[in-house]
């Protein structure tokens, strides 16, 4: 597997009390320089390393957020990603 527009089926958004959850459910290494709302609710680049989730710290609540990853060309791809419960 590469990172591709096909990872972001492989990601996940969680919703927790006063954060989001991103799970990544790949083999690989996933670089997320932002995710976004209606503004950016990551402060820092995310690493995702393969297996692993990282908790952000947000009090914006929605359905749903856009997503920006690098693949492993170089390219910000963006995808909106939704919310699971």
């Amino acid at each position: 597997q590469k990172v591709d527009k096909a990872t972001f089926s492989r990601l996940q958004l969680l919703r927790a009390p006063g954060s989001i959850s991103v799970k990544n459910n790949s083999a690989n290494w996933i670089t997320i320089p932002e995710i976004k709302a209606k503004s950016k609710v990551n402060k820092e680049t995310l690493l995702l390393a393969p297996w692993s989730s990282q908790s952000i710290t947000t009090t914006v609540v929605v359905n749903s957020y856009t997503v920006t990853l690098i693949d492993d060309s170089g390219n910000y791809l963006n995808e909106t990603v939704k919310i699971e419960n």
